[in-house]
């Protein structure tokens, strides 16, 4: 049987997403895959230019504001994740 090293699952941060991560949990319980991918694509990352003009300091890049909503949402949902390799993009 073929054996399944890496398992790559696209969130959009929808109510979708808890039932997608919860799937994953129980399979990667079965398969044991050597690494997990998590994966969020935005359409568009860019701040508006009067936002960062006025408030330079309060500005955290959008891509590491989305990889730690990304990590609560999968932590909420995925039982025993600590066990497993896992990757956030």
């Amino acid at each position: 049987m073929y054996q399944y090293k890496r398992l790559m699952v696209g969130l959009d941060f929808t109510l979708m997403d808890k039932t997608l991560i919860e799937y994953t949990a129980e399979l990667a319980k079965l398969i044991k895959p050597d690494k997990i991918y998590f994966v969020n694509a935005q359409q568009e990352m860019e701040h508006a230019n009067d936002l960062i003009a006025d408030y330079p300091e309060l500005i955290t890049p959008v891509d590491e504001r989305m990889e730690d909503k990304l990590r609560d949402v999968v932590a909420e949902h995925f039982s025993g994740l600590e066990q497993f390799d896992v990757d956030y993009q």
